[in-house]
């Protein structure tokens, strides 16, 4: 049998407390912790509590964490999983975390495909293949990528692409052709557009320029 013995407010923390049982300081839990468990000073303790305790303490400062991160942005799964295990908490608690938070709708790996995909074209005009490969970096499955991408329209997507290398050409017009052909066509690869769509994008703008519509 173990008695807690005293019960202290950290100075570096307005809700962590020190927890003293037999004299001796043995943990530091949040607030929340304290109440959920009626802890009080006088109160008998088993050792196995004291690990109750404090894993219960680590699983609250993960949710925070999850919350706090996601507070931010919307995120993935894969990227909520990165953050917390940076911080060498429990794996166990991390998922178990990770799956309250898919639970109550707070991560939907779909869901964030499509906003991803949707805010990532609209601001900085990217391809399906670059598309393809940031969502991979997200760790979203191939399945939902290939589900949220084939949604997206070739002659939309031909059409965005137009725009963006008409818009390089007004930069770059006065440098030779082959310069300027080469300019745009890389710079529309690195955007995540596929190569027969540039070459076909780069003949129409030839054919333009030699008809002197550019």
């Amino acid at each position: 049998m173990h008695t807690i013995t005293g019960i202290q407010k950290e100075k570096s923390s307005a809700k962590q407390y020190r927890i003293y049982v037999d004299g001796d300081d043995v943990l530091s839990i949040h607030e929340d912790v304290l109440v959920k468990f009626g802890l009080h000073k006088g109160m008998i303790v088993q050792p196995d509590q004291l690990m109750e305790w404090a894993r219960e303490d680590e699983y609250m400062k993960v949710r925070r964490a999850a919350f706090q991160y996601l507070k931010v942005r919307a995120r993935s799964v894969h990227e909520v999983r990165v953050y917390l295990t940076r911080n060498e908490w429990d794996p166990e608690i991390c998922e178990r975390v990770i799956a309250e938070c898919i639970e109550w709708g707070y991560l939907d790996d779909e869901a964030f495909a499509k906003a991803w995909v949707a805010e990532r074209r609209k601001r900085k005009g990217l391809g399906k293949i670059r598309l393809r490969q940031e969502l991979r970096e997200k760790g979203i499955s191939l399945e939902n990528i290939e589900k949220i991408l084939i949604d997206i329209d070739e002659d939309e997507e031909r059409q965005q692409a137009m725009e963006i290398a008409e818009r390089r050409y007004l930069r770059i017009q006065d440098q030779p052709w082959s310069k300027i052909e080469r300019r745009i066509g890389q710079y529309l690869m690195r955007r995540g557009y596929s190569s027969n769509m540039v070459y076909s994008i780069l003949y129409q703008l030839r054919t333009r320029k030699m008809d002197g519509e550019l």
